[in-house]
């Protein structure tokens, strides 16, 4: 605590400067206040009342906005609830956030993209097979081009 007056720096609250006897019995409450709120957030958390710490936090924020010990442990809560708030389907989308992707959902993704690829590169295979035999059954018989007889097993032709 420090003088407004004469910038003494107080080793404890007083209600009077040892040396320019100015009244300082505001910031004595003050500081008073602020010890009362950290003890009490500090016992709810060793009961494990975050509930009750939490608003203990937040009634010392009031008075110190800048308390640094108040401030750590309401930005830890705040950052928990963001968290849990975005880890919820519905949240994310009601976010604008893209839907989380789970492992399952990856692999069924993976798996579904090669099937799909396969039929895709089969039936392009097969419709570029039969218009090439459309195209053979269709000419002319001089202009066929009939694949050669197969030799057979003795090495010889028949």
């Amino acid at each position: 605590m420090q003088c407004p007056q004469c910038q003494t720096i107080l080793s404890a609250p007083a209600r009077r400067c040892p040396k320019c006897q100015a009244d300082l019995d505001l910031l004595a409450d003050l500081a008073d206040r602020l010890r009362i709120g950290l003890d009490k957030a500090d016992s709810h958390l060793r009961d494990g009342n975050l509930h009750g710490a939490m608003w203990s936090y937040l009634h010392v924020l009031e008075t110190d906005p800048d308390n640094p010990l108040a401030r750590r442990q309401v930005a830890q809560v705040v950052t928990a609830v963001r968290q849990f708030d975005l880890s919820t389907p519905e949240r994310r989308k009601a976010a604008g956030l893209p839907p989380e992707v789970t492992k399952g959902a990856l692999w069924r993704r993976t798996i579904l993209g090669v099937v799909v690829g396969a039929l895709l590169f089969t039936g392009t295979f097969s419709m570029g097979f039969l218009a090439g035999m459309r195209a053979n059954w269709n000419a002319p018989p001089e202009e066929r081009k009939d694949p050669p007889a197969a030799d057979n097993a003795m090495g010889g032709r028949n």
